[in-house]
């Protein structure tokens, strides 16, 4: 089954591919700004992650032990990444309302998840 994330990665290059045409959900304003809110969800919540889990090795390698505020930073990206990764799949899910699609593009067994995106 494929990952929130490669689903989106997957989406964002078939809009990218298919932006410019006539009549295509890539040229929908609702659609771009949704799609830009959960590409700043999924950056900003993979940044908190690559930062906090950054100084956590960094304190380690010079033998360190972590602080509380280092845990609870921690705990608060994976919480943050948990909370982003179900908006991103409710922007996903949410799809097929906006847009014609085939149901084999939506096939957990083959981990494929993009939707038709031309109307």
């Amino acid at each position: 089954m494929a990952s929130v994330v490669e689903c989106s990665t997957e989406l964002g290059k078939s809009v990218r591919a298919k932006a410019g045409r006539a009549g295509t959900l890539a040229d929908s304003d609702g659609f771009q700004e949704d799609f830009a809110k959960a590409e700043a969800t999924y950056r900003s919540a993979r940044a908190l992650v690559y930062e906090n889990v950054g100084r956590r090795q960094n304190t380690l390698d010079r033998g360190g032990r972590l602080s509380a505020r280092q845990h609870t930073l921690i705990r608060l990206a994976v919480a943050n990444v948990t909370w982003s990764a179900q908006e991103i799949a409710a922007f996903v899910y949410r799809l097929p309302e906006r847009v014609p699609y085939a149901p084999e593009h939506f096939n957990a067994s083959s981990a494929t998840c993009t939707p038709e995106l031309s109307t």
